[in-house]
C-alpha cells in the first residue's frame, strides 16, 4: 500500500465534460440532446428565465445564436487583492456559466483585467514599483483565488493594455459618429452625452442630475468637459503626474485609456458587436455599465447586450463591504482554512444572487457545517456504492425510480426559475436527509441502487454547486509544509484496520477508525480504484 504525502491540487473540469460520466439516464435531458452528435435535428433547449436588469423584470433567455452563449464579465482592477465581496460577483459568473453548461448551451466567456488605472497609478507610487510589478503580482493572486474557490475559468482574461489600439479605434469611431470630442483644455478625449437620447437609460433611467451628481469628480475636472455629466474616453498625459510606463503615442494624442472604454473594446475584439450576457455587481449599473453600453451602441450603431445580470453586495454589518470604506476582508484572510474557503463558496452559490449577504462569522460557521454534512453522506456513499451489485435494477428501489427523479426535477426547475440556487440547495438536502435515513438500517438492509442513484444526482447537482473538490494550498501554507513529514506507525497501523473495516462493509468501524486518524492530526482521504491519500 502506497501514501502520499499531500493530496494532489485538483483542476476544475469543464462541466459539460462532467456530464458524460454520469450514467445517461442522469444527465439532463436538454444537455443530452445538444451533445447528440446522430441527430440531425436542432439543438433543443429548455426555458431559461433569468432577471434582465435592462427589462428589469424577468425574461426567456434567448442567444443570438442557437446554443451558443457570449458571455462577458467584469474583472478587477488589479492593485490589491480581491476582497470576499469581489468575489461574490465572480462566484456569480461561475453559478451562470455552471448552469448555461448544464442545460447544454455552448458558453464563450471573457473576463477583463484592469491593469491600468489611477488607483495602479497611486498605488505604484506608494510602493515604489512599476506598474507592470504590481499587475502582475496583484493578477496571480486573483488567480490562485479562483482556484481556491473551484471556479471554471473564463476563456480569456485580457488585459486593457494588450488592447490600447482597439480602445483607439473605438474612440475614433465614436468621433466619427459626433458622439466623442477632444477637450480644448487638456487634449482628452470625452464622450458627449448629449449626443445620445438613451444615454443613462438603459439601466438605471437618471435623469441629467442625477448623473451629473454621479460623474461629477470636481470642478477642475468638470472645466475640461461640455457638460458635467460627460465621461472620459482618454486621459492625455500629463508632465511630471502621469508616468511613463502607463502612458501611449498613439494617432489620438499621448496618454492612456479610461476606465469605461477597455470593456467595449475587449468585448467587441473577443465576442463581437453584440453579446448574449454581460454580469456584473449591482454597483456598476451606473456609471460603467451604463457608459459601456454608450460607447458600444454609440460606435457600432448595434445593440451591445441582451442580457444584463447584476448581483447583489456582500455586506459587513449590513453595510457595502469596500475598500474605500475600509470594511473589506480578503478571501484568504476571511477564509484561513481550506474548510473556510469552500464554506464561502457554499455560502455564495447557495444565494439568490440579486439579494444582499451578509458576511458574518455565523454564516461562514452555518456553511461549514452544512458541507460537513454532506462531506459525511458523501464519504458513507462512496464507499458503499464502490461495490457493484448486479442483481438489482432501478425498478427495484423506490428511492432510484421515484424519489432521485423527482429531485433532480426541483432542482432544474429551480435553476430554470432566474437560477434560484436556495431552492436548488433544499432539492440537494432532501436527497442527505434521504441517505441518512437509509444508513440507519443495518448495512445488509441497504437500498444499495437507490444510493447509487442519490450519488449519481449529487454529482450532477455539483455541476453547478461545485462544491465537491480540494482547495488548493495557500502560499503560506505551502511554505509550512514540513518536507520530513514523516507517518508514524500507530498511524499506519489505523489505516490498514480502517481498509480492513471498509473491505468487510463495516462502516461504523471504519468511521470510528478516521476519527482516531484525524484526532492524531493527520486525514485520510478515499480514492476509488486506489491507495488512499494521507496528508497532515
Amino acid at each position: 500500500m502506497k501514501y502520499h504525502w499531500l493530496a494532489l491540487l485538483l483542476t476544475t473540469k469543464v462541466a459539460v465534460h462532467a456530464l458524460m460520466l454520469l450514467p445517461s439516464s442522469l444527465r439532463p435531458i436538454k444537455a443530452s440532446l445538444s451533445m447528440s452528435s446522430s441527430s440531425s435535428d436542432p439543438i433543443t433547449l429548455p426555458e431559461l428565465v433569468l432577471f434582465n436588469s435592462k427589462s428589469n423584470s424577468k425574461e426567456l433567455f434567448k442567444t443570438i445564436e442557437p446554443g451558443k452563449v457570449k458571455m462577458y464579465t467584469c474583472g478587477p482592477t488589479v492593485y490589491d487583492s480581491a476582497h470576499v465581496g469581489n468575489f461574490r460577483a465572480f462566484l456569480t459568473y461561475d453559478v451562470v456559466k455552471r448552469a448555461l453548461q448544464y442545460f447544454g448551451w455552448d458558453v464563450d466567456h471573457i473576463c477583463n483585467l484592469t491593469d491600468v488605472d489611477d488607483k495602479i497609478l497611486i498605488r505604484c507610487e506608494r510602493d515604489n514599483i512599476s506598474v507592470s510589478e504590481l499587475t502582475t503580482k496583484c493578477e496571480k493572486a486573483f488567480m490562485d483565488d479562483l482556484k481556491a474557490l473551484n471556479i471554471i475559468p473564463a476563456r480569456a482574461y485580457p488585459r486593457a493594455t494588450q488592447h490600447i489600439d482597439d480602445m483607439v479605434e473605438l474612440i475614433q469611431m465614436l468621433e466619427n459618429n459626433g458622439l466623442a470630442y477632444k477637450s480644448e483644455v487638456d487634449d482628452s478625449w470625452y464622450y458627449a452625452t448629449d449626443k445620445d437620447d438613451t444615454y443613462g437609460k438603459n439601466l438605471v433611467n437618471l435623469c441629467s442630475d442625477n448623473m451629473e451628481s454621479q460623474e461629477r469628480t470636481n470642478a477642475e475636472d468638470d472645466s475640461v468637459k461640455r457638460n458635467a455629466q460627460d465621461f472620459c474616453l482618454w486621459k492625455a498625459y500629463k508632465n511630471g503626474i502621469d508616468r511613463e510606463d502607463a502612458t501611449w503615442d498613439t494617432p489620438i494624442g499621448r496618454g492612456r485609456p479610461g476606465w469605461h472604454v477597455e470593456c467595449s473594446a475587449m468585448s467587441r475584439v473577443y465576442l463581437g458587436d453584440t453579446i448574449d450576457v454581460h454580469c456584473g455587481g449591482i454597483d456598476l449599473k451606473f456609471p460603467h455599465h451604463e457608459n459601456e453600453i454608450a460607447q458600444s451602441e454609440g460606435a457600432t450603431g448595434k445593440p451591445f447586450c441582451n442580457c444584463w445580470i447584476h448581483n447583489g453586495f456582500v455586506n459587513i454589518d449590513n453595510e457595502k463591504m469596500s475598500k474605500s470604506k475600509g470594511n473589506f476582508l480578503t478571501l484568504r484572510k476571511a477564509c484561513v482554512k481550506a474548510e473556510e474557503v469552500r464554506a464561502y463558496r457554499y455560502l455564495v452559490v447557495g444565494s439568490q444572487y440579486r439579494n444582499p449577504l451578509n458576511f458574518t462569522p455565523q454564516a461562514v460557521k452555518g456553511s461549514q457545517k452544512a458541507l460537513k454534512r454532506i462531506d459525511r453522506v458523501r464519504q458513507q456513499l462512496n464507499e458503499i456504492t464502490a461495490v457493484e451489485d448486479e442483481d438489482e435494477t432501478t425498478t427495484s428501489s423506490p428511492i432510484a425510480k421515484y424519489i432521485v427523479p423527482r429531485e433532480l426535477s426541483n432542482f432544474e426547475t429551480a435553476l430554470l426559475d432566474d437560477l434560484s440556487m436556495p431552492r436548488a440547495s433544499a432539492s440537494l438536502f432532501a436527497l442527505i436527509k434521504i441517505a441518512e435515513k437509509e444508513f440507519k438500517k443495518e448495512s445488509d438492509q441497504y437500498d444499495t441502487i437507490g444510493l447509487k442513484a442519490i450519488n449519481d444526482a449529487l454529482t450532477k447537482m455539483d455541476l453547478v454547486f461545485g462544491i465537491f473538490y480540494d482547495v488548493p494550498l495557500s502560499e503560506d501554507e505551502k511554505n509550512n509544509i514540513e518536507i520530513s513529514l514523516i507517518i508514524p506507525v500507530d498511524v499506519i497501523s489505523l489505516i490498514h484496520d480502517r481498509q480492513a473495516a471498509k473491505e468487510s462493509q463495516n462502516w461504523d468501524l471504519a468511521d470510528s477508525i478516521r476519527q482516531q486518524i484525524t484526532n492524531l492530526g493527520f486525514a485520510v482521504k478515499d480514492v476509488k480504484g486506489g491507495d488512499p491519500i494521507v496528508t497532515r
